[in-house]
């Protein structure tokens, strides 16, 4: 399982600013794997845990799309991400969020 953000493509294509420190953060997240999205954990990189899982309740099923927001109030772009899948699986990466705005997770 892992993640890939495909939109450094379309920032080469498209002009787009990236969003003022201290706003909100958003990105479109995307699962195609072949399992439903159940947690996503997002914290600073120099963070010892992980936050609160911002799905909450919901779930994000094979095929769906959904708008992810951090309302954290950080004056920084980069993050951790924890995706855990309804099997278990986890994957974990660190993005820069001011530079891409989607995202698609892949078996």
């Amino acid at each position: 399982m892992r993640f890939t953000s495909f939109a450094a493509a379309a920032c080469a294509a498209l002009s787009f600013a990236a969003p003022a420190f201290a706003e909100d953060l958003q990105f479109t997240l995307i699962n195609n794997a072949s399992q439903p999205l159940t947690n996503l954990y997002i914290s600073l990189p120099e963070a010892d845990e992980w936050g609160d899982d911002i799905l909450g309740v919901d779930v994000l099923g094979v095929g769906e799309t959904g708008t992810v927001t951090i309302t954290d109030g950080a004056d920084v772009c980069a993050y951790d991400l924890q995706f855990v899948m309804e099997n278990e699986a986890m994957v974990e990466g660190t993005a820069d969020l001011c530079e891409t705005n989607e995202f698609t997770l892949t078996d």
